[in-house]
């Protein structure tokens, strides 16, 4: 083993507890450059240990948007049956929705991430109700800035906006 292997190596056992080389000894041995292939295993092994976590987390953060999606919904359809306006949607409606708008923001079409507002097109407050038909997935500055307006009406104040810039 010359100098580079033993810097590159260390101290790697290289005979099992009977005296035998192990496969790593034996490669040595035998003239092998090991140094490539421990190299090589280190990095599967890291691919390996960060793809576990990568997809850890994905489904994790699956399980938190379907678990935001259902709040949404429920607290939607909470506040619809306090002000008796009729009708209700659920989470799969919310993603049937967010899908048909391709993700974007029905206002002012940016793309929301998975981070978005239930919102009413015609408000609850002016005699909307809460039927899918009348939910749209906004972002939250415009959800925000709407208030009790209708959709045709905060419409109208976006391109009113962009006109004067």
């Amino acid at each position: 083993m010359n100098e580079h292997e033993r810097q590159y190596l260390g101290e790697i056992p290289r005979r099992n507890a009977d005296g035998t080389y192990n496969k790593i000894g034996k490669q040595i041995y035998l003239g092998r450059r090991m140094y490539v292939v421990v190299a090589d295993l280190e990095r599967e092994r890291e691919c390996h240990r960060s793809h576990a976590e990568w997809l850890a987390h994905s489904a994790e953060r699956a399980l938190i948007e379907q678990r935001c999606a259902r709040r949404r919904a429920h607290r939607q359809t909470r506040r619809t049956r306090i002000t008796n306006a009729g009708g209700h949607f659920t989470a799969s409606d919310l993603y049937r929705i967010y899908a048909e708008q391709k993700g974007c923001c029905i206002y002012c079409a940016v793309e929301l991430r998975g981070d978005y507002h239930a919102d009413h097109k015609l408000p609850v407050a002016r005699g909307g109700t809460s039927w899918p038909d009348n939910i749209a997935c906004a972002c939250g500055p415009c959800n925000l800035r709407k208030h009790t307006r209708t959709a045709e009406e905060f419409a109208e104040i976006l391109a009113r906006e962009i006109r004067l810039a």
